[in-house]
């Protein structure tokens, strides 16, 4: 018979069959100790990949050749965790403080991929071209600004274009108004192209910088019942918004 960890870690890493899930997620609302050793779990792997483990869990990870599951892994992750070495008591404190989704967003929040610069284009005459240099440097606010004459322009598709710019005021540290970014993305997302996956991560992303609770778990469901884009980190945001 499996462990509540290694149960848990099914459930994260989608080897739970549909009826499993779905008792998962029933006992998830009727546990509040088995909730807490699922935050717990998440926790440990996220505090040691932000603290700078790394070294140590690819150690870890070398031993599972040799007859150590991945399973157990996370056990020992979790028993760091527990003895303090990754800063465990903060967390507790805490546990029981209502979740802040605008917090959540920027636990979360990482800019996605650079986009490509046109070739053959002259970068002074190209907007797109210089949207996606300063976007590459992190010159978020101005990327949007280039990004906008560039769809005036029509230099590119206009989903490739109002992604990025989505992404680039997104980006910006500014807490301002973020219908603009909202719509943006929820135009990409009706579209059909490539990108659509990437518009609803980020737009559920969106929805909790917005403090949108609500609006963002649906996404996020959505997101989860389809395996779509960042599927797994959607599972750890739902748990901490449920």
């Amino acid at each position: 018979m499996e462990s509540r960890e290694e149960y848990i870690d099914d459930y994260l890493n989608d080897r739970l069959n549909n009826a499993q899930r779905e008792m998962f997620k029933e006992q998830l609302d009727a546990d509040p100790a088995f909730k807490q050793n699922v935050h717990l779990q998440i926790l440990a792997q996220s505090l040691i990949e932000s603290q700078g483990e790394i070294n140590l869990k690819k150690k870890l990870v070398q031993h599972e050749s040799s007859g150590v599951r991945r399973r157990r892994i996370m056990k020992i992750l979790i028993i760091l965790v527990v003895t303090g070495l990754l800063t465990l008591g903060f967390y507790l404190f805490h546990a029981n403080e209502p979740v802040q989704p605008r917090n959540l967003m920027a636990e979360y929040f990482e800019p996605y991929k650079n986009p490509i610069a046109k070739r053959n284009t002259d970068d002074i005459s190209s907007y797109w071209n210089k949207g996606s240099s300063l976007y590459a440097t992190k010159n978020y606010t101005e990327a949007a600004v280039a990004f906008d004459r560039a769809m005036i322009e029509g230099e590119e598709p206009a989903y490739l274009i109002s992604f990025y710019r989505a992404m680039a005021l997104l980006s910006s540290e500014t807490d301002g108004d973020l219908s603009q970014t909202i719509s943006l993305l929820e135009s990409v997302r009706n579209g059909e192209h490539d990108y659509i996956q990437q518009a609803e991560w980020y737009l559920a992303l969106a929805y909790l910088k917005n403090n949108d609770g609500d609006k963002a778990i649906k996404l996020l469901q959505r997101i989860v019942a389809k395996d779509g884009f960042r599927a797994n980190k959607a599972k750890e945001l739902l748990i901490k918004l449920e």
